[in-house]
């Protein structure tokens, strides 16, 4: 709990931009966090950063962005995934078509081999992925990713009112509580 605290919330607490900009942060983190690219999560949010950032409105914390890409990591992946897969199945009409969990876990687990260099273990679980539940992780990730984005916006924007507003009341009590009766001011 306390490297969520650090490394997720404070940065958002000590930044100073517009709250939309450290909102919309969270944002396209989380929503690249909800999608089935563990791994390469940071550079996707590095490469949208890029191509937005000459847009005020569209412009983020790129930061922020990269560190909300943690919600989902190699801990959480294989119960995030098979949410992804069982939506994707729904949705693409295969409800009677759903893999039990612990199948889906055996063959994620089976695609990943340690010993090989990083680069070629991340190529071969991506080719697993897209072979094996590609699509329908891929469509199950949308909806997931687009609502999750939308809440870390929306819980952004209402966390640094708060959070501003209670910094705004603490700054005016201690002035209050500096001057000196007699000085006059």
């Amino acid at each position: 709990m306390r490297t969520v605290k650090y490394r997720l919330i404070i940065p958002i607490m000590r930044g100073h931009h517009d709250p939309h900009y450290t909102a919309r942060g969270v944002a396209v983190g989380v929503a690249v966090a909800m999608t089935p690219t563990i791994g390469i999560q940071m550079l996707i949010v590095t490469a949208i950063w890029l191509m937005v950032r000459k847009f005020p409105s569209l412009n983020f914390n790129v930061i922020v962005g990269m560190a909300w890409t943690w919600l989902t990591n190699v801990f959480t992946a294989i119960p995030v995934y098979y949410l992804f897969f069982l939506t994707g199945q729904i949705l693409r009409g295969h409800p009677d078509d759903l893999t039990g969990f612990s199948a889906f876990a055996d063959q994620f687990n089976a695609a990943i081999d340690h010993d090989l260099p990083w680069l070629e273990m991340v190529w071969r679980y991506t080719m697993g992925l897209i072979e094996g539940w590609g699509l329908s992780m891929l469509i199950g990730s949308i909806p997931w990713s687009l609502f999750s984005a939308w809440i870390g916006y929306v819980a952004t924007l209402r966390f640094l009112a708060r959070h501003r507003a209670r910094r705004h009341k603490r700054a005016g009590r201690k002035k209050r509580r500096n001057r000196s009766p007699n000085s006059g001011t």
